[in-house]
């Protein structure tokens, strides 16, 4: 077998199985009724599996897709239906995106609250500096002996 139909199989029989199994071997012999594939690996719950594939004449890796589908449904006792390629590429692309999108609103959402505590930090300087104006004015006033009680003032 050669490494790219290795690859193949063993691609093709992970992405079928969405998770559900970790593969640790897999084998393709050659016999005169036609190849077999073997593959050695644990259900996601830690139960082992060995499998050896009856003879067939067709695609190894079909026949590993296959494979990956019974041995899910034989393990768990539910028919197991993979999503259609294009499904699975889709939702990818689609978690993919959202993790980026979601990384960008939090990267913004800091921004915002920094500029907001900034915000907060120039209006509590202004406000310091508007009570350091009314107090120097009252001073200006008492030292004038100003009367600012709402009368005429004095000429």
């Amino acid at each position: 077998m050669t490494d790219a139909l290795n690859h193949a199989i063993r691609a093709t029989f992970t992405g079928t199985a969405g998770g559900r199994l970790r593969l640790e071997s897999t084998g393709l012999t050659e016999e005169s009724h036609g190849r077999r594939l073997h593959f050695t690996g644990f259900h996601r719950d830690g139960t082992p599996f060995a499998v050896l594939s009856a003879p067939f004449t067709g695609s190894p890796i079909e026949r590993a897709a296959q494979m990956a589908a019974d041995i899910v449904t034989t393990h768990t006792g539910v028919q197991f239906m993979p999503a259609p390629a294009a499904i699975s590429g889709l939702a990818q692309t689609l978690r993919s995106r959202l993790t980026e999108v979601t990384k960008r609103a939090d990267e913004i959402g800091l921004r915002a609250n920094s500029a907001v505590d900034n915000l907060n930090t120039v209006l509590d300087s202004a406000e310091g500096v508007i009570r350091d104006v009314d107090n120097a004015a009252a001073d200006v006033q008492s030292a004038l002996g100003l009367n600012t009680n709402g009368g005429p003032s004095p000429l």
